[in-house]
């Protein structure tokens, strides 16, 4: 349930623009915290599959301002939401481990029960969001450096792999711990193929982050999902 005051905080790597200009018919007013690379898994390395790799320590300190924010202003509804988990691999519990392999999955799994664990022990309704992979058609040519030479075909086979064992995740920790899912992936991927505009605009212009048009077409999709809650 959202009660009257309808406050939300949107903890996000993916849309975090769009979600902060909503404009919302059930006054619903967002509070969003986003930073890249950072996600529910506690790591504090990636490394991309060419070998490039980004410092993820600073996502320990997020992931803990997160939370404070969520204790100071006690938001009605917490959104949980992560982009694919395609960039390669990272450094978990001292040894690298890859999407998709057991550790890495039993990792995860760890964190965000966790994670959506303590949003409600502070009160708020957790919402965990399934993603989906990248169009990698529309991906710039700039990221084609960090993809270690694969082609096309075989990072479209790779990154949804990795994204159906992310989504299989969060729907068991949404199982387990009662925490609301809602499913981007299969508004956007019906029978399992991901559809590239929508009402005559490109969702994603970069083929992975939700802006412009295709920006407050996902939000208002996010958000009016949030606001059936409070119908419950």
């Amino acid at each position: 349930m959202i009660p009257s005051s309808r406050r939300g905080l949107t903890r996000s790597n993916r849309l975090a623009r769009p979600v902060g200009a909503y404009k919302s018919p059930t006054m619903i007013a967002p509070i969003v915290m986003g930073h890249r690379g950072c996600a529910s898994l506690k790591s504090p390395r990636l490394r991309y599959l060419s070998g490039h790799s980004l410092d993820l320590r600073p996502c320990l300190a997020y992931r803990e301002r997160w939370l404070t924010i969520v204790r100071r202003t006690k938001p009605e509804t917490v959104i949980v939401l992560e982009g694919w988990s395609g960039e390669g691999s990272k450094y978990i519990d001292g040894v690298w481990a890859e999407p998709c392999t057991p550790h890495f999955d039993w990792a995860y799994r760890r964190d965000l029960t966790e994670l959506v664990q303590r949003i409600a022990s502070l009160g708020s309704t957790p919402v965990v969001v399934k993603t989906l992979a990248p169009f990698t058609a529309d991906l710039p040519s700039k990221f084609s450096k960090l993809w270690g030479g694969k082609d096309e075909r075989e990072l479209d086979g790779l990154f949804q792999k990795r994204v159906s064992c992310q989504n299989r995740v969060k729907q068991q920790v949404a199982r387990e711990t009662g925490a609301v899912l809602l499913d981007l992936e299969a508004e956007i991927c019906p029978n399992g193929e991901c559809v590239r505009t929508r009402e005559g605009f490109v969702l994603r212009g970069d083929g992975m982050h939700f802006y412009g048009p295709g920006g407050a077409w996902a939000a208002t999709w996010l958000l009016d999902g949030v606001a059936e809650l409070s119908s419950r």
